[in-house]
């Protein structure tokens, strides 16, 4: 019995944790599906104001046209998270649809009670 409150426990705790962090990593994706449609005006929009303003439009859509794992993208793994304060760090890799893939790593703050990109990179 009392292994199965540990397990129950962990279990629990693991679920919590990944439940919290959901809404960040569905954040990457609606902008990744945005990417993949080519619609980077809508992609633009996940970004942070301060990311935005020192970032153009047409910066976002050349940087992200520079990685074909991402603009052909077949699936994505973000098995490394973390949120501290209103900052959630989520990495993880990106596979295109002929099995090549690339880390990713972003960096999401709280902006009007919602998740927004602060910061992305592709390696």
């Amino acid at each position: 019995m009392k292994g199965l409150l540990i397990v129950v426990l962990i279990v629990g705790s693991y679920w919590w944790f990944w439940g919290r962090t959901d809404s960040a990593v569905s954040v990457i994706e609606a902008q990744l599906q945005a990417v993949e449609k080519r619609e980077f005006a809508a992609a633009y929009n996940y970004l942070a104001t301060k990311t935005k303003a020192a970032m153009p439009p047409e910066d976002f859509q050349e940087r992200v046209e520079k990685n074909a794992v991402v603009m052909g993208r077949a699936k994505s793994q973000f098995w490394s998270r973390s949120i501290e304060n209103d900052v959630a760090t989520i990495s993880g890799t990106i596979e295109s649809l002929d099995t090549k893939q690339t880390k990713a790593r972003y960096v999401l703050i709280k902006e009007n009670d919602r998740w927004v990109i602060q910061s992305f990179s592709f390696q």
